[in-house]
């Protein structure tokens, strides 16, 4: 790897905290709940339940964090009433530099997947989270053997 490409994957690199990227991806830290966080994600199992299917590091709202070019990262936030809270969750694929918000609806892939993974999917959208970056996974392995 020459010098150069080196500069340029540095120039891919996001450095930031997972305040920074909610704050610019359109999420809201509520004060009253503390519940915001980033993970990055590095492989999915989607044998294990909701959010735990995506497998990775959580980093803490104000801790600074690398987010390497086509990477992975779920942000999340608490927010609502007391009674009525819940959390918003985004994922996100640094691009070149550039995170990029994935929309991703379980539906796309019903007929991929078994019934119990459907049901899974439409149940928790980590779950279904998951499911898409397998995919995604499983296409950039094809391409690159």
């Amino acid at each position: 790897m020459s010098e150069k490409d080196v500069v340029n994957e540095k120039d891919k690199l996001i450095i930031k905290t997972p305040l920074e990227i909610g704050e610019e991806n359109g999420l809201e830290y509520d004060t009253r709940f503390g519940g915001f966080w980033a993970k990055k994600i590095t492989d999915v199992d989607l044998t294990k339940e909701g959010g735990w299917a995506l497998l990775g590091s959580f980093v803490p709202k104000s801790k600074v964090f690398i987010v390497p070019n086509n990477s992975w990262i779920v942000i999340a936030s608490d927010y609502g009433s007391n009674k009525y809270h819940h959390f918003f969750y985004k994922l996100l694929k640094n691009v070149n530099g550039q995170l990029i918000e994935i929309e991703v609806n379980a539906k796309d892939f019903k007929d991929k997947i078994t019934p119990e993974q459907y049901v899974k999917a439409l149940n928790s959208e980590l779950y279904a989270f998951a499911v898409y970056i397998y995919f995604e996974m499983q296409k950039e392995q094809t391409q690159t053997s």
